[in-house]
């Protein structure tokens, strides 16, 4: 049995199978191009910055992978669905969700032939399913590659709707009959959406391919996009991922097609040419003579000379344009019309927009704050983080990460609308989990409730 897991070894013998003679690249089996493609197709348009999604949850998915990073923690997923946000949470390792769940490192193994797909140990069958939820709605069976399982946290009860649930002959042990995909609920005035999983690979270009787990993903990434949403944020072990035609897998081989180019004066060469060459014609042939010799009566001699000349003067003119107009070509776009607003309407479109961004602003404060000191009351906050704090740990730091961090007080005490541009809050962002990631290695306190 090897890391990369036998449904995955199926899947790529399947493809060079019936590919053209190269073989799969083995690292598309582990993306999720497909599954964001679904979520694209939907109308979300993707986004990379964290403090984004925060300014506008109600119109926004967010889609966490793999390796669940610091920079996401359970706290901001569970605020995030608390304001009408749509997110997805799949991973199979060892991995503590807060209030939501307890993830369970895998791989859980199938004992005995039934449940085994391929008849591989690590690659379980499910095919049982609550009928009524839509996204297990005509779903017969998933197949889950070197699973993992959830757990309900120790001190917190949060409300689960079980989606799909692990057979009892399977090891470890304590796995049996356990969910491995949950609809989450943290509180009962959760505006948004929570789907956890317990298994990535099952949206995983390699495993769409496998029982019913292409209309799984269908059914899910409509499920998430339900709403007027625009935006998606997909995270893949703590890296935020482009569009899915972004990726190399999509991308047209590069051909190198020359632009010709013909200017003017090879143009009045090429026509002096022809001329010169059909003067040489009509001589040789004598062409000039035989249409004399034919002239029509009525007409004088000189006049019909000079119909001959214009005529064939006409003809090479014509002929000279066209092969010109034929190898140089030049496309220009229309400039698309834009809608014209009034001042009153740029001044309530600007508002609306700074309120957004004083808000995320405000709630990524607060929440730095609470994660630091332990505490909801914002005078604890000033009293242990503020420039004016005698707390060993803050009076530790240099002056100017005891500003920056006076700063971050400031706005998550301030009651009124703070004003901060997109930048001034994507700086924001990266300032607090800067901070985040030093309370995590102990340069930061830790204050006890209060």
């Amino acid at each position: 049995m090897t890391q990369t897991g036998h449904a995955y070894q199926a899947a790529s013998a399947t493809d060079q199978a019936v590919g053209s003679g190269s073989a799969v690249d083995d690292d598309w089996l582990f993306r999720f191009e497909l599954f964001q493609g679904l979520l694209e197709q939907s109308g979300l348009n993707p986004v990379s910055s964290i403090p984004d999604v925060f300014v506008n949850p109600e119109k926004t998915v967010v889609v966490l992978t793999g390796q669940i990073s610091s920079s996401f923690p359970p706290r901001l997923i569970e605020r995030f669905c608390a304001r009408g946000g749509h997110l997805l949470v799949a991973c199979d390792t060892g991995f503590s969700a807060g209030r939501i769940a307890e993830f369970q490192k895998g791989p859980v193994i199938v004992r005995g032939s039934q449940n085994r797909y391929l008849n591989f140990e690590d690659c379980i069958v499910i095919s049982d399913f609550p009928a009524e939820h839509p996204i297990t709605n005509g779903v017969q069976r998933l197949v889950f590659n070197r699973t993992g399982w959830l757990k309900k946290p120790r001190w917190f009860l949060p409300a689960w709707q079980q989606l799909a649930n692990l057979p009892a002959n399977v090891s470890p042990r304590n796995s049996r009959s356990q969910p491995v995909i949950l609809q989450v609920e943290t509180t009962d005035s959760m505006q948004g959406r929570l789907l956890v999983s317990a298994d990535h690979s099952v949206f995983t270009n390699g495993m769409l391919w496998h029982g019913d787990n292409a209309l799984f993903a269908i059914q899910v990434a409509e499920w998430l996009a339900e709403g007027d949403r625009d935006r998606l944020l997909f995270i893949s072990d703590g890296k935020a991922l482009s569009g899915f035609l972004d990726s190399p897998a999509f991308q047209p081989p590069s051909i190198d097609m020359p632009t010709p180019k013909t200017d003017l004066a090879t143009m009045l060469k090429y026509m002096t040419a022809l001329a010169n060459n059909v003067v040489k014609t009509s001589q040789e042939k004598n062409l000039t003579n035989e249409l004399l010799a034919r002239q029509p009566r009525g007409i004088s001699a000189s006049k019909y000379r000079q119909i001959l000349l214009m005529a064939l003067a006409t003809i090479i003119i014509l002929f000279a344009v066209w092969r010109f107009t034929a190898t140089s070509y030049n496309y220009y776009q229309s400039l698309p019309k834009r809608e014209m607003k009034s001042a009153l309407d740029l001044n309530h479109e600007e508002l609306g927009r700074q309120e957004e961004l004083s808000r995320a602003a405000s709630m990524l404060a607060r929440d730095l704050c609470r994660e630091l000191t332990g505490s909801t009351d914002s005078r604890v906050w000033v009293q242990q983080l503020s420039k004016q704090s005698l707390n060993p740990r803050i009076t530790s730091l240099d002056r100017a990460e005891r500003a920056r961090l006076g700063t971050i007080v400031d706005i998550a005490t301030n009651n009124r609308t703070v004003h901060v541009s997109k930048k001034k809050l994507e700086e924001l962002g990266g300032l607090i989990q800067d901070f985040r990631q030093q309370h995590h290695s102990q340069a930061l306190p830790s204050g006890e409730p209060a």
